[in-house]
């Protein structure tokens, strides 16, 4: 899912099939001398083919200060309609704007505060929320002092991680993966530390950079758990790094200004194996088929 601004409109897409919807406009449209943050997440149900049968938009406004709700919109590809809620919050909460959005989970939206994760179903008929706390040993005020910029919590291999990135090379232990073993009682387990001495490269420009190398997390290996994809700031490229065998290798090298990037915004795409319409929305919306 994507959006244009001045108007804002999203569209949902599927890169393989090439065809995209574009949804109603919400009820918070704001106007174009009025900057809002959206926390915009795609939920969808398969069915026992694998193929979509319905998807869920959500969007909540990140507000400038704590607050103990959080006022979100939810599209339905059945109606065609948006629909406002209002979650209440046991505590006051600020959602983060920069960095990767929501993440989907088994069908459950999750939003990322310095700490924890909000998640909502927008499939349940009710404005609750649940409260899921990092694990124990996350580097928090690193996280609130970068704005998240050194951890990388999505779904790998059909679970929860959390991966920490110490932001100053001269930190013993530079790399932290957690997994998120019980969903339901916000169980993490530690999987791997690594520290600076264990890191080697058979990339020459790259090993000589390790010992002070800056590091910055971007996404899990969708098929593999052990292994990570960073960007090395110093070397400007991508590289993974396999957790059990302390290896690092350059995947990509950047051509050009690497500033046009958004380092922040990394998605991954796994490729279905056949392809499958989307579902068509009732009403409210445009369909085509893009060239790509």
């Amino acid at each position: 899912m994507f959006c244009s601004f001045a108007p804002l409109v999203y569209f949902v897409c599927d890169p393989v099939t090439r065809q995209w919807v574009s949804l109603p406009r919400g009820r918070q449209n704001s106007s174009i001398f009025q900057r809002r943050y959206f926390g915009e997440g795609l939920v969808s149900k398969v069915n026992e083919n694998n193929v979509v049968t319905s998807f869920r938009a959500v969007r909540v406004e990140c507000q400038d200060v704590e607050s103990f709700s959080m006022d979100l919109e939810v599209f339905a590809s059945e109606t065609g309609v948006w629909t406002a809620h209002t979650l209440v919050c046991p505590k006051k909460i600020q959602l983060l704007r920069r960095g990767i959005g929501p993440i989907d989970f088994n069908g459950i939206v999750h939003w990322f505060v310095h700490d924890m994760m909000v998640a909502f179903d927008p499939y349940r008929n009710d404005n609750q929320c649940r409260f899921i706390q990092f694990p124990d040993g996350c580097d928090t005020k690193n996280v609130e002092k970068h704005d998240g910029l050194y951890r990388l919590c999505n779904v790998s291999q059909g679970k929860l991680r959390y991966f920490e990135i110490a932001p100053e090379p001269s930190e013993l232990i530079c790399f932290k993966m957690w997994v998120l073993e019980d969903y339901e009682k916000g169980e993490w387990l530690m999987e791997f530390q690594v520290s600076r001495n264990d890191l080697f490269s058979d990339d020459e420009s790259l090993s000589n950079l390790l010992p002070t190398a800056t590091f910055i997390p971007l996404s899990f290996h969708q098929f593999d758990a052990d292994v990570v994809y960073m960007r090395c700031v110093e070397r400007s490229c991508i590289v993974t790094f396999n957790f059990r065998a302390k290896r690092m290798d350059v995947t990509c090298e950047v051509d050009g200004g690497v500033g046009d990037l958004s380092w922040r915004v990394v998605i991954p795409v796994v490729l279905s194996m056949w392809p499958a319409p989307l579902p068509r929305p009732r009403k409210g919306v445009t369909q085509a088929v893009i060239d790509m």
